[in-house]
């Protein structure tokens, strides 16, 4: 299978996180992918250098925001990684692969999520697994949900009837019973779930602005994201429910150290 994966970066990407690659791995399988123009942008390789990017270095690094289709207001609300989902599709950047990922700087490639696309970019066709990183049910048997759902912060039932409307489907709450419950906007999915996901995702940001990061929910900036992180989690549960995917573990090690190695904290999104 082909597979292309974008890591999104703000204002540093370390090669580091992909060490496990050979550099021919890196550059069929990783596209690094810039995000938010107010920002310049720069590299360190495998040696440590640092090398400075601009907007026009495109054989290495794709820049969101030189894109024919750009939507600015996305990274502008603080819908995060969302962008590119949204982009990916509306330029066509992976419609050639058979395998569609995206993750974040600061995630680490295991020796194990390293062998995991290796054996993945060998099969001619499978069954239709997703992958992603579950911390644990969406909601226990109970009813209850996961506490990193933030249920007082983000409105779940809003989310889930916005799917139903978007998809043409009846699905209740309780399907989302014992489903892993996938944060961190990070995913490794077929081509067709994950364009999916982008066009629900495209919709569902015109649809949750402005009143998603109005009070009585939060109001920083980034705040969409978490609305946006949590709609991705329900879509996979959704489809894991229906059976139009099946759910398996992306290895990943989210590092919250490289951050601060590279000298990057919040204040990098705007």
């Amino acid at each position: 299978m082909k597979i292309r994966i974008f890591i999104v970066f703000h204002k540093v990407f370390d090669e580091c996180v992909l060490r496990h690659f050979s550099s021919t791995e890196r550059k069929n399988w990783f596209v690094p992918y810039a995000v938010n123009e107010a920002h310049s942008k720069r590299v360190i390789d495998r040696t440590g250098m640092s090398h400075e990017l601009d907007a026009g270095c495109r054989d290495f690094c794709l820049f969101e925001y030189n894109q024919v289709n750009y939507f600015p207001e996305l990274q502008r609300s603080g819908f995060m990684e969302t962008s590119c989902y949204v982009h990916v599709l509306a330029n066509q950047l992976a419609d050639d692969v058979d395998y569609i990922g995206v993750c974040q700087y600061d995630m680490r490639w295991t020796e194990e999520a390293t062998a995991l696309v290796r054996e993945l970019s060998q099969v001619p066709s499978g069954r239709p697994y997703g992958f992603g990183i579950s911390v644990g049910p969406m909601m226990a048997s109970s009813g209850e949900m996961h506490p990193l759902a933030f249920t007082a912060l983000r409105n779940w039932s809003f989310l889930l009837n916005h799917y139903n409307r978007f998809f043409s489907t009846n699905l209740a709450p309780s399907m989302l019973i014992q489903k892993p419950f996938t944060l961190y906007q990070t995913y490794l999915l077929p081509k067709h779930e994950f364009f999916a996901l982008a066009a629900w995702l495209q919709q569902l940001c015109k649809d949750v602005f402005p009143w998603a990061c109005s009070p009585p929910y939060e109001t920083h900036w980034g705040s969409l994201g978490g609305y946006t992180e949590r709609a991705a989690s329900l879509f996979f549960a959704a489809r894991v429910h229906t059976q139009q995917l099946i759910f398996s573990g992306l290895p990943l090690d989210h590092d919250e150290t490289i951050s601060e190695t590279l000298g990057v904290d919040k204040e990098h999104y705007g």
